[in-house]
């Protein structure tokens, strides 16, 4: 039997330099979800970049009184320590993860490499890969919908449940 238990993340970035303002964390023990964590992050002199807006529309306004990567990491660390990490596109999710801990002088202690779903499923995005499991995308681009996504379709990848490519619109 696979192991199911792990946890899924995912980032949202205020900037093209991969400053966090949103983080989703599902926490999925023998093949159950037994937690959802959704924090926004306020990200450097809360800066955003009109592009990023554009994506998942978290603005400054959102995250004025939101605490600091390194607040949010001193509550969250404990998802990522000595645990299977899973992300949709996890090289730009691990990136996210680095650049905002190396920015805070942070050491990445005890962090295993993300097993990426997005390379399972042969690099289709969420949205598409969505609609083949039959899953409303309409969230999509809030971290903690994707996050329960991705979580998903790492279950299905290792229930042996196969996407349905031809229900992609």
């Amino acid at each position: 039997m696979k192991n199911t238990s792990f946890v899924a993340i995912d980032f949202e970035t205020a900037t093209n330099n991969r400053m966090a303002c949103q983080i989703g964390i599902v926490v999925v023990d023998n093949g159950q979800v037994i937690e959802r964590v959704s924090k926004l992050i306020q990200p450097p002199y809360n800066r955003y970049d009109a592009g990023t807006i554009a994506v998942h529309h978290i603005t400054p306004d959102k995250t004025e009184n939101s605490p600091t990567f390194d607040v949010v990491w001193n509550e969250i660390q404990h998802y990522f320590i000595n645990t299977k990490l899973v992300a949709h596109n996890a090289m730009f999710d691990e990136d996210v993860l680095y650049k905002n801990l190396d920015y805070y002088g942070i050491m990445p202690m005890g962090i295993l490499p993300f097993s990426c779903t997005c390379d399972i499923y042969h690099r289709i995005g969420l949205h598409d890969l969505c609609e083949a499991f039959g899953i409303n995308p309409d969230g999509h681009h809030d971290a903690l919908f994707d996050a329960e996504c991705c979580a998903q379709f790492y279950l299905n990848y290792l229930n042996g449940v196969l996407p349905d490519y031809s229900l992609i619109k």
